[in-house]
């Protein structure tokens, strides 16, 4: 018989292993959820930083494309 420590230890294992399988599973697959989209390093275009926001020479490089949603304003 097992004590009730054990007993809540495996429930709180089951619970949590079973909330856990999904993305598991994406790993284990390799395919990305429906939901992303991936764009690999360098396929988005690099640019020289305005001198009125920077010192110096930058390049800011875009993580990815532009769009039309806006950040909804900070309240």
């Amino acid at each position: 018989m097992q004590t009730k420590s054990t007993l809540f230890k495996t429930i709180v294992f089951a619970l949590t292993g079973g909330l856990a399988r999904p993305g598991f599973a994406a790993e284990v697959t390799g395919a990305p959820p429906p939901s992303q989209t991936l764009y690999p390093e360098g396929s988005q275009q690099s640019f020289k930083g305005p001198e009125a926001y920077f010192t110096g020479d930058v390049q800011v490089d875009t993580l990815f494309p532009g769009n039309d949603i806006r950040a909804r304003p900070h309240r």
